[in-house]
């Protein structure tokens, strides 16, 4: 999961952040992810498209 975050990869806004915030920001995830339970991946976004 952190590899994928580093790489930015999928529909994901962290390709706003530059190197140093990208870094920070997967660190600091890296801290508060434990082994104590799994990990569930979930997209919540949806879109919407009108057709007349």
């Amino acid at each position: 999961m952190l590899t994928d975050l580093s790489d930015s990869t999928g529909r994901s806004i962290l390709h706003e952040l530059n190197d140093k915030e990208l870094k920070l920001v997967t660190d600091h995830i890296d801290d508060l992810i434990t082994t104590d339970h799994s990990i569930v991946e979930k997209d919540r976004w949806t879109i919407w498209k009108a057709v007349k």
